[in-house]
């Protein structure tokens, strides 16, 4: 049997794949992770070892012996694991269905797809790692025409779960909501979430202490004007805010050296990132820095509890904040709960507010994009086109937001962005163009 364990090494909780009656780590897996997930998000790290604990379970039935022993005694070729993969799509699908109490189908195959996309990522550094002169004993161009093909047989692969995500897609998702804030509803949420001061009472806040209506007003505004996870919002330290050369200030996104919280590290490589903070916002956090936050506090961290004895605050706070402002939110406005209006919403939640964020800050950068690209054709006296700025703006997103080059997320955003400006160019064609002729004013008779 197999068990997936955290250890923590180098002030960093890592996930290893090991042996549950020895407890040792299985090889491949432990070079693995140690070289691909050993970065990343603790969360991560576990659902990509999952998936690869569910590959060797059908490798231990199918062949009654361990895939390492399988790999070594391969002379670590990865195609062993290539001719494999279809066979235990299959296997992972049908064990899938058959545990699963409900028939959400759409949500197996997103699940499915994860799964498989990690095992693929697997034999890719195996196929990377292993496939070399370190190990074989080839010319140089005999290993790098396996290793070309191990890789193209990879990328194949890759491409089949493209293919069969979309397809599934297509079959079980009949509408789709997007769990992001509108405008208006931004402006209410910090009409109820404004703190209380001396000048002006506000009942509406949910919060009682004054310290803590502060503390969670800008935690609101760090999360929706700057996209921030919740793993990033916890690891801020008040060092965390720096000066700039150019007077201005900036947060630094990263890792600290030493957390005990063991879920809580910087998701990638990419998701360590300096952004520039608004005049406004550096001052509310100087503000609550010196004025608001527990002066008895000895620890760096940036946002901790108001009442003794002041720990920094966890994933549960947070919840338990969102929970009580989603209460007082729907009492307030309860049309936002409504299921007829389209952009309704079910609960406030913190990876909404980055929805939020990035799709506002995506209609922002295109804006601003466009108005560079426009400007300068007509300085050069060339036709404007609007190809690549779509590109441009993703491109600028994904490094605000953290998300690494192979992310798709943005690319979501995109769509979403797209189909909004379409219906939006659509309406104006309509409403200047009118196809009815008329007949909505001949038509005043029914209803009067």
């Amino acid at each position: 049997m197999l068990s997936i364990q955290v250890v923590k090494h180098k002030n960093q909780m890592t996930a290893l794949l090991v042996d549950a009656h020895t407890s040792m780590p299985l090889l491949y897996p432990l070079l693995f992770s140690y070289s691909k997930l050993f970065s990343r998000a603790l969360n991560t790290q576990l659902a990509s070892l999952q998936a690869v604990k569910l590959f060797y379970e059908y490798w231990q039935s199918r062949f009654n012996c361990s895939f390492c022993y399988s790999f070594w005694n391969a002379k670590t070729n990865p195609q062993i694991a290539i001719e494999e993969f279809d066979k235990f799509s299959a296997y992972i699908q049908e064990s899938r269905k058959k545990n699963c109490v409900f028939n959400e189908s759409s949500v197996i195959s997103v699940t499915i797809a994860t799964r498989l996309r990690a095992v693929l990522q697997f034999v890719s550094f195996l196929n990377s790692e292993f496939v070399s002169n370190r190990y074989l004993d080839l010319s140089p161009v005999e290993v790098a025409t396996i290793h070309g093909y191990i890789s193209k047989r990879i990328n194949e692969k890759r491409d089949d779960l493209r293919f069969f995500y979309r397809r599934s897609s297509r079959n079980n998702i009949s509408h789709q909501t997007y769990s992001s804030l509108t405008s208006e509803m931004i402006k209410d949420l910090f009409k109820i979430l404004r703190p209380t001061t001396n000048k002006q009472d506000n009942p509406d806040n949910p919060f009682k202490r004054v310290e803590t209506q502060f503390r969670n007003y800008i935690i609101l505004r760090l999360l929706i004007n700057y996209g921030l996870r919740i793993g990033e919002l916890l690891l801020l330290e008040t060092s965390s805010i720096k000066r700039t050369s150019r007077g201005t200030y900036a947060l630094v996104i990263t890792n600290t050296e030493e957390d005990n919280r063991k879920t809580l590290s910087i998701k990638t490589r990419d998701s360590h990132r300096v952004l520039d903070l608004e005049a406004a916002d550096y001052k509310l956090l100087s503000t609550y820095i010196t004025h608001v936050r527990a002066v008895n506090y000895s620890g760096a961290k940036l946002f901790v509890t108001v009442t003794p004895p002041h720990k920094p605050i966890d994933y549960q706070s947070i919840n338990y904040a969102c929970g009580i402002l989603t209460s007082q939110f729907k009492n307030i406005h309860p049309e936002y709960f409504d299921g007829q209006f389209l952009e309704n919403i079910s609960s406030l939640t913190p990876h909404m507010f980055r929805h939020t964020w990035a799709t506002y800050t995506l209609a922002a950068l295109y804006k601003m994009k466009r108005a560079e690209i426009l400007r300068a054709t007509k300085l050069a006296g060339i036709a404007f086109t609007e190809k690549g700025i779509m590109d441009e703006a993703k491109d600028e997103l994904r490094k605000l937001g953290g998300w690494s080059v192979d992310s798709q997320v943005p690319n979501l955003y995109a769509a979403r962005f797209i189909q909004e400006k379409a219906n939006f160019t659509n309406l104006m064609r309509l409403q200047s163009d009118p196809l009815d002729g008329g007949l909505n004013d001949e038509m005043s008779w029914i209803t009067s």
